[in-house]
């Protein structure tokens, strides 16, 4: 990302600005009184809908995200939230996100803001997608080279026949329904609660980065940051049953979304996930970071299994 305009960041501003800062993809932006983000959008459409859902969002309650501003030229501005990313190893961080992504789902419930395209790629959709793509690098793997070639020879198998297993108790009508009808009513989701997606300033959990936000089934939402967290906690059951508590007590599950939690719990999305972008070497994918969380999914195949049948009666 080249350096903003000067006169456009205080244009939009609306004050001077006394220096900026490139970061990582972003730059910091300084004035007196406040330090900003600035950031390229994916698309002027998503900024424009975003726009209307955060105030939308703020109109019910729900602030704990930073101050969003248009710049131009595909730029926005966030305010700089001095805090910490979430940890998915604590346990009092991961409890928090949760209750504050329940309050983020009630806010986000039937929102009046329009849709900016009648279709989306939905979690069903999303789901779908990524056991194809492992699939096929699964038949392909023995043309690869390195590190990933022993993790998919390993487990690979298991993992496709676990995916496999639970996308076929997946793939039903009511599923399909489910989500259609949450992009039709307007549920809100993040869709990448990933942990540098959470900012932890003492004990207030903040919210950023919705470029892939949309309306989807706020379970998925769910189940990805709750299996993230379990993946890096072991699998432990009694860290999920309290995070389960922290979220229900804002937004209860019925029970068809309580089954399909449960059923995608045995889709190994993580293992899919890390090797697809290691295989396919998308940005941010790097073997020396991958691999011992491959090798730590991997080695709590059994721990994972053991959940699994102890969720028969949730």
């Amino acid at each position: 990302m080249s350096q903003p305009s000067l006169r456009k960041m205080e244009r939009a501003l609306q004050t001077r600005v006394i220096d900026m800062e490139k970061g990582q993809k972003i730059w910091l932006i300084y004035t007196n009184e406040q330090t900003w983000v600035a950031k390229q959008c994916r698309s002027a459409y998503h900024q424009e809908w975003w726009s209307q859902v955060d105030r939308e969002l703020r109109h019910r309650g729900f602030d704990d995200m930073p101050t969003f501003l248009h710049a131009g030229d595909g730029l926005t501005l966030t305010t700089y939230i001095c805090g910490e990313t979430c940890r998915y190893r604590s346990r009092k961080e991961s409890k928090l996100v949760l209750g504050q992504l329940a309050r983020f789902h009630q806010a986000g419930r039937g929102c009046t803001t329009p849709s900016i395209r009648r279709t989306a790629f939905l979690l069903w959709e999303r789901l779908g997608q990524r056991l194809k793509k492992f699939e096929r690098h699964l038949h392909q793997y023995d043309r690869s080279t390195g590190k990933v070639d022993k993790w998919i020879r390993i487990a690979g198998n298991e993992m496709y026949r676990m995916g496999v297993n639970a996308w076929n108790q997946l793939y039903t009508p009511t599923f399909h329904e489910m989500n259609e009808q949450a992009h039709l009513h307007h549920h809100l989701c993040h869709r990448d609660l990933a942990s540098h997606n959470w900012m932890i300033e003492e004990d207030r959990a903040w919210l950023i980065d919705f470029d892939t936000a949309s309306y989807d089934a706020q379970w998925g939402d769910l189940w990805q940051i709750s299996t993230r967290v379990l993946t890096e906690n072991h699998w432990n059951r009694s860290l999920w049953i309290e995070m389960m508590e922290c979220y229900e007590h804002h937004q209860p599950l019925s029970d068809w979304e309580k089954y399909f939690i449960k059923v995608m719990y045995g889709f190994p999305n993580e293992f899919f996930r890390e090797s697809i972008g290691v295989l396919e070497k998308k940005p941010g994918y790097r073997l020396d970071y991958t691999g011992p969380y491959l090798e730590r999914i991997i080695d709590d195949i059994g721990r994972h299994r053991e959940f699994l049948s102890q969720l028969r009666h949730w």
